[in-house]
């Protein structure tokens, strides 16, 4: 079982990798780029990944449950709005 401790040191771990990994996700710099690596890292921070999908809808998981398939950025934002992540 894993204790709270061990939980958030793999959280902030998840975080830190999403953090060196914005220019990655970043489509060369441009606006929706930039803002789906913020947006992942907030996911990231509050325990939830936001996955892209191949079909560019988004995914969003926790502890490997999943959401449904949202159809764009905004929609994968007011979601996590909801959830009181963004």
């Amino acid at each position: 079982m894993i204790n709270a401790a061990q939980k958030e040191t793999a959280l902030q771990h998840e975080a830190d990798k999403a953090d060196q990994n914005e220019h990655l996700d970043s489509d060369s710099g441009s606006a929706e780029g930039n803002s789906l690596a913020m947006l992942r890292a907030k996911a990231v921070r509050a325990g939830f990944m936001l996955h892209t999908l191949d079909d560019g809808q988004f995914l969003i998981t926790r502890w490997a449950h999943a959401t449904r398939a949202l159809p764009d950025l905004r929609a994968a934002a007011a979601l996590l709005r909801q959830m009181g992540v963004a």
